[in-house]
């Protein structure tokens, strides 16, 4: 695994270096006031998506934004709407961060520090069709022993309405804020490979235009190499939702882990 994250990390850093384009990508999972704009607008009935699982391509958000606020539109809407276009179009982009204090032991929708001292680097852009991020941390005292990391960094192409991404990306499914049954961004992210629907676009034909807005992704990740349980385990996730009656999201998750040393992993076992 090590030397698949050291080639990912050397691509980005070649397209970071190569391209000032416009950054398309993702709106991450962690940002609590990304998320309240979002619900404020659903909720006020200015936008029509599928919100409750993240990272959110940010073109889906984007292209949805009217051009400007509607009539007498409250207050708290038209400060929604001005923070969220300040996501898009955003130009290439770097900067330093760092962070120190205690960690807690749960974390919430938060991109609170996973460790007591926290140093790292990171740089995003993109075109039309593709976007990257790289981003590397150094993390004081950390508990897997892991002390640089690639969190947050990834590489995604585009083709049509779908999207495939290679990285570090965190993830959290469901409508909660403080917590998911199924995954959350409580635990470092998986490296792995994703299938993402882009637009949340309803189907065309009158059979399934009555789903409304969906979107679907399907993920597949690599576990840790040593476990208590299967070492060099996978994991699966499979999520889709849909909107399709104003005011009302319905989402079906499915999680698995299987293969790993001494399991079964042809396709039977899939």
């Amino acid at each position: 695994m090590a030397s698949v994250a050291n080639r990912f990390l050397v691509a980005a850093a070649c397209v970071l270096a190569a391209s000032n384009a416009l950054a398309s990508g993702w709106l991450d999972a962690g940002d609590m006031q990304l998320r309240s704009d979002l619900t404020t607008l659903v909720d006020a009935g200015t936008l029509d998506l599928p919100i409750s699982g993240w990272p959110i391509p940010r073109s889906d958000v984007c292209d949805a934004l009217p051009a400007e606020a509607v009539g007498e539109e409250q207050g708290a809407v038209i400060g929604a709407l001005a923070r969220l276009r300040s996501y898009c179009g955003m130009e290439s982009r770097s900067g330093l961060y760092a962070s120190a204090g205690d960690v807690g032991v749960l974390r919430g929708f938060t991109t609170e520090p996973r460790s007591d001292g926290v140093v790292g680097v990171s740089g995003e852009t993109g075109g039309e069709r593709w976007s990257a991020r790289l981003d590397l941390s150094l993390h004081g005292d950390a508990q897997d022993d892991q002390s640089v990391r690639p969190d947050g960094s990834y590489l995604a192409g585009q083709a049509g309405n779908w999207v495939v991404s290679a990285g570090w990306l965190d993830r959290w499914w469901g409508p909660g804020w403080d917590g998911s049954l199924i995954w959350s961004n409580n635990a470092r992210p998986l490296p792995g490979i994703a299938l993402d629907r882009v637009r949340s676009t309803p189907f065309e034909t009158k059979w399934l235009s009555w789903i409304g807005p969906w979107r679907a992704t399907f993920f597949l990740g690599a576990l840790e190499r040593e476990r208590d349980d299967i070492d060099n385990a996978l994991f699966l996730g499979i999520r889709v939702a849909a909107r399709p009656i104003n005011g009302l999201e319905l989402a079906f998750s499915r999680t698995a882990q299987f293969c790993g040393d001494g399991r079964p992993c042809d396709w039977s076992t899939f």
